[in-house]
């Protein structure tokens, strides 16, 4: 017999340490409330230099990353996070963007982003992605 588990119970079994990169408030808050509730450990930065600040000092399981800021992007910040030598130098990182991702194709391919979510997004589409990683040891 088949047993239904709702999709935040499953959630909740494997909670991750995320961080959410993005400049626009209300975006940031939608992300992290939406993670939170289904029982994951979130903060938030609101660009690219926060963000990598947060990274030397906490450990993080996935970064939900948006592409678009100002200061540093989100293709310096890949590029900063994947050459910097560090111990998560590989973390998964999932793009959220606006404006499609066909321009930043081969910025993806050569640093290993294999998920991305086009703005504006569904939140299970965002809790489905993050779904498909487990915590780093």
């Amino acid at each position: 017999m088949l047993t239904y588990v709702a999709s935040s119970e499953q959630c909740c079994t494997r909670n991750l340490r995320i961080l959410v990169v993005e400049d626009d408030p209300n975006h940031r808050k939608l992300a992290r409330q939406v993670l939170e509730d289904s029982g994951h450990e979130v903060l938030s930065a609101a660009d690219g230099e926060e963000a990598l600040a947060l990274l030397l000092i906490r450990d993080f399981d996935v970064v939900v990353l948006d592409m678009r800021m100002p200061g540093m992007d989100g293709r310096e910040f890949i590029r900063r996070v994947r050459t910097c030598g560090r111990e998560f130098a590989d973390i998964p990182i999932i793009v959220m963007t606006g404006y499609g991702i066909s321009q930043h194709r081969e910025l993806f391919q050569r640093y290993d982003i294999r998920d991305f979510l086009d703005k504006p997004y569904d939140c299970d589409n965002l809790l489905d992605r993050v779904g498909n990683y487990q915590a780093r040891a």
